[in-house]
């Protein structure tokens, strides 16, 4: 089942992305979360191996998971589409159970020949489905969304991505300048099947080693009481996305 997370640049979704990934190939909790065991692939189109290692040994410091836990990561720059064969493979030989797409922006490419987005959408989450596995999408907004945070708003891009994805977070973060912390809300945007979440609060704390504040020694994630909107329910359109999707065109009866 497609799930995405989302929000602005430099939101912390990476960490968050690469918490869950550490928690579900170690089948240990993380925060509230208590994960079924499984192989992960991390897919990166963001950042390069040392960035992301760096980001992983401080977040298995922070949170006590034993420093030999390694989940199969793969460094990309062309669109999926190009590389889903080798992706496949991997997926197969390593007896995959989630795969970790950072960022879904990136992954999908630049239309070019007068392609609409929602084609090269489409074509990701084909390529999604391929893969016989969980998958956690990490991805953006854009401006407009990003300067009104007070609203609901969704994925960057085309309306697929909300019509495809069965699960959807946006994380919403605050930080004040100078800071070693940031507070996470995590609130949750879409669910096709079942009850919307309440909201989940995160606490992520920089620890860096004491002769200076530039190498990290820890990242420790702990949980943060935040107001929230359980019990919602699904709206209007909520419920017609996913009715047109599952069962295709239907008359207003």
């Amino acid at each position: 089942q497609p799930t995405t997370i989302f929000g602005p640049g430099s939101g912390a979704k990476t960490l968050v992305a690469q918490g869950i990934a550490l928690s579900i190939q170690s089948g240990l909790p993380l925060l509230s979360w208590r994960p079924v065991q499984g192989n992960v692939l991390y897919l990166d189109w963001e950042a390069c191996y040392n960035d992301h290692n760096r980001r992983l040994w401080a977040i298995k410091k922070g949170m006590n998971i034993p420093l030999d836990v390694i989940f199969a990561y793969q460094s990309h720059f062309r669109p999926l589409i190009d590389v889903v064969e080798s992706i496949r493979k991997t997926i197969e030989e390593q007896e995959i159970k989630m795969v970790i797409i950072d960022s879904q922006m990136a992954a999908m490419g630049r239309a070019t020949h007068g392609r609409p987005e929602s084609d090269l959408a489409a074509e990701y989450y084909e390529c999604l489905r391929s893969f016989q596995c969980s998958s956690l999408t990490v991805d953006h907004v854009n401006k407009t969304d990003w300067k009104n945070t007070s609203g609901e708003t969704g994925p960057y891009g085309s309306v697929v991505k909300f019509n495809r994805s069965r699960l959807q977070w946006e994380v919403k973060k605050k930080q004040e300048p100078g800071n070693d912390f940031i507070d996470l809300t995590l609130v949750h945007r879409k669910v096709n099947e079942g009850r919307y979440e309440p909201d989940q609060g995160i606490h992520i704390e920089f620890v860096h080693v004491p002769e200076g504040k530039k190498d990290l020694q820890k990242i420790i994630l702990t949980p943060l009481e935040v107001q929230t909107k359980a019990g919602r329910e699904p709206t209007i359109a909520d419920m017609c996305y996913a009715a047109i999707y599952d069962h295709g065109p239907q008359s207003a009866q």
